[in-house]
């Protein structure tokens, strides 16, 4: 493959990698579908609240992490298999989507106790499987 081809694929990787992002950003208002009891709201995680879904119901509870930049709609299209068969937490973190900014910072540490304060806020019980998808991971 010569340069002009790997740069043309490396360019549409890029581009595809980032259109579920822009998608989910569309329809940032409208929750998924599903079949399985849900909880929406804000959660107060002590200096600020993070707007949450709480989807299903059992055990492990799924924690979907969004990347940098994406609402937690980003997950949609996975949220209604997965709380067919376990609770499913989705939210946006501090100063994204609906969640405010407050005053604490956002570096991995502090979003690691807004995490933990927002599940057990939210009494959502462990074991947690926690997803994350780019700067979420």
């Amino acid at each position: 493959m010569n340069q002009a081809s790997l740069r043309t694929a490396f360019c549409l990787a890029w581009g595809f990698m980032f259109m579920p992002a822009a998608i989910a950003a569309q329809r940032q208002d409208v929750p998924p579908q599903t079949l399985t009891p849900k909880v929406e709201g804000m959660v107060d995680v002590g200096g600020r609240k993070l707007h949450a879904r709480i989807y299903g119901q059992g055990s492990p509870a799924v924690v979907l992490l969004s990347g940098s930049r994406a609402p937690q709609t980003y997950w949609d299209p996975v949220v209604p298999a997965l709380a067919e068969r376990t609770t499913v937490v989705t939210y946006d973190r501090a100063g994204y989507g609906k969640s405010e900014m407050g005053v604490l910072g956002c570096d991995g540490v502090q979003s690691m106790k807004d995490l933990k304060a927002l599940l057990d806020s939210s009494r959502v019980p462990g074991p947690w499987l926690i997803v994350g998808h780019s700067l979420g991971g």
